[in-house]
């Protein structure tokens, strides 16, 4: 049962499925619906299923608190439809957005303090020739279900024929070692295979150690390992990897904790060297994005409010659709479906990995999510979302072939500086265990830029972009008498480098413009086999002039300040 308000609502919605009219002015102002809070109580009371859905959303969304307020006022509710246009030029509607408060002018929408919002799920569409979408998907309640993984191979697919911008599926030169998962149906243990210069296709694996890791590859385990890796023995990230390589029909995976030497620094130094290649030509990078550690897992059941939200059929009311045509109206907020801050978020190992793979597929507590060079999918919508490789506000040009290198490098555009800063900005933000990682947690991204430009690595920053590269700052400057590095840390960088500071940084672009400093001679000691890693020793020799300058913290503000003489 509707009331009149209600199937209005539900009329709209469908006529402008239909016809596409979205006129902006009509769509973005409000359209009344119940007199007030009490009205729309009373109409619930009385059986209209979706006021009774409005109500729930009111009660979870807004707060008690504000709930007593509106029992008490006389404002009235009008609501708005929550769409936006895709590249197609066809009109995606998202949900549909109540407000406390009415008024036809636009402008005044944002003034209205108190607002719920009833997010629309595509079920049964009315027809076939539909001129605007109702994007909204469920969300399956098994990220491993059959249902899930048709999706994830859609995806794959769609990215490796259809993009442009990404490159195809194609066997590559396996890393040196992979997990070999054995078939599908599980019968077979996995175990580590010696790649020894086999071609396929395989998965890797990016997750957050968390300091938790109950099984590492080591010269003592290694033996064992080729001949299998008990399920039994693997922590839950682990397993659920294994299994999603299997759901998807391929039978290798990366994993660096098992597929790396991890008490061989000379193992560890030559893998990392390879980290750009690894990362880039895996199929697709499968991201643990939520799990702390090892042994949270990622194929987790969804909570119910995600997948089983409060919801209400609206059925076609209109004579052109189908007689069994309907859509749903559930209680769920999209800006909350995505985890934005996970735990792999926040850790330096990661973001290179991010950055070097060509398709990620994020497996969050709420929802699976796609990431490509060319789109981003989200398991909650039918509706792709555009984009140019960005991430965290970094503009990252990947490089898909070894023969895109060459054309690359004859981009007489192609500058490198400004997107390296913007790398190592968002880089010193994350978190390191092993403060000695500084250099090698970058080492695959400074491979990349390497190949493309040619340019000399030197402890985090290229030689051809001094002395701009020296002009870096520390965001948040601790407070005197605080060391950055602590004695016991080994040695990580020169002092030149912001890789000696173990904090945010930054560059100062107004220093950069007008330089009267001339580079005589710069240079660092690598301490093993990764050009881009860990260094022993690095020097700077440079011409310019001098000028007396005293340093001193300013406690009250908590800053530096500089002085000159």
């Amino acid at each position: 049962m509707f009331c009149p308000l209600c199937e209005k609502v539900s009329r709209d919605t469908y006529h402008l499925l239909h016809t596409g009219t979205f006129d902006r002015q009509y769509v973005h102002a409000t359209e009344p619906h119940a007199s007030s809070f009490a009205a729309l109580q009373l109409s619930a009371k009385d059986g209209c299923e979706f006021c009774k859905l409005l109500i729930r959303c009111v009660v979870d969304q807004v707060g008690e608190a504000t709930v007593v307020a509106l029992e008490a006022s006389h404002k009235s509710i009008s609501y708005s439809l929550d769409w936006y246009e895709a590249t197609e030029g066809k009109p995606c509607i998202k949900g549909i957005l109540f407000y406390f408060g009415y008024s036809d002018d636009v402008k005044q929408i944002k003034m209205f303090q108190s607002s719920f919002y009833v997010e629309l799920l595509q079920r049964l569409a009315p027809h076939p020739n539909l001129l605007a979408q109702i994007i909204g998907r469920p969300i399956a309640t098994n990220p491993a279900s059959d249902e899930s993984m048709t999706l994830v191979s859609a995806w794959i697919s769609e990215c490796t024929t259809a993009h442009k911008t990404c490159h195809k599926a194609f066997s590559t030169l396996l890393p040196t070692r992979v997990i070999d998962v054995g078939p599908s149906n599980g019968c077979q243990e996995p175990c580590l295979l010696v790649s020894e210069g086999r071609v396929g296709q395989y998965i890797a694996l990016t997750h957050v150690w968390g300091g938790l890791l109950p099984i590492r590859t080591t010269h003592k385990t290694l033996h064992d390992f080729m001949s299998q890796i008990p399920m039994s023995s693997l922590p839950p990230t682990f397993k659920d990897s294994v299994k999603t390589t299997r759901l998807l029909g391929l039978q290798y995976l990366w994993i660096d904790s098992l597929c790396i030497i991890q008490d061989s620094i000379e193992d560890w130094e030559i893998e990392c060297s390879k980290m750009a290649d690894i990362y880039r030509n895996a199929l697709v990078t499968i991201a643990a994005v939520d799990a702390a550690n090892s042994l949270e897992g990622f194929l987790n059941q969804r909570p119910s409010s995600i997948s089983s939200p409060p919801k209400c059929r609206l059925p076609c009311l209109t004579p052109q659709c189908c007689a069994d045509a309907h859509f749903e109206a559930v209680q769920r907020f999209p800006d909350e479906l995505v985890d934005q801050q996970g735990p792999l978020t926040l850790r330096a190992w990661c973001m290179q990995e991010k950055l070097l793979c060509p398709r990620v597929l994020y497996f969050g507590s709420k929802q699976m999510y796609w990431d490509c060079n060319t789109l981003t999918h989200l398991e909650a919508y039918g509706s792709a979302t555009p984009h140019n490789n960005r991430y965290q506000g970094v503009d990252y040009p990947k490089v898909m072939h070894n023969e895109d290198v060459e054309r690359l490098r004859s981009r007489i555009d192609l500058d490198y500086n400004p997107v390296w800063k913007r790398i190592v900005g968002e880089y010193t933000q994350r978190a390191l265990t092993n403060p000695s990682d500084r250099l090698p947690a970058l080492s695959g991204l400074a491979h990349d830029v390497q190949a493309i430009t040619g340019y000399t690595y030197l402890a985090g920053i290229w030689k051809e972009q001094l002395p701009q590269g020296l002009f870096w700052v520390l965001k948040n400057p601790p407070p005197e008498g605080k060391a950055q590095l602590d004695a016991a840390v080994p040695y990580i960088a020169p002092s030149w480098s912001w890789a000696s500071c173990l904090a945010p940084v930054s560059f100062v672009e107004s220093l950069s413009s007008d330089l009267d400093i001339q580079i005589l001679s710069a240079g660092t000691t690598l301490a093993g086999l990764d050009s881009c890693g860990r260094i022993t020793a690095g020097s700077l020799h440079v011409l310019g002039k001098l000028k007396r300058a005293g340093v001193r913290y300013k406690e009250k503000s908590e800053i530096y300040e500089l002085t000159y003489r």
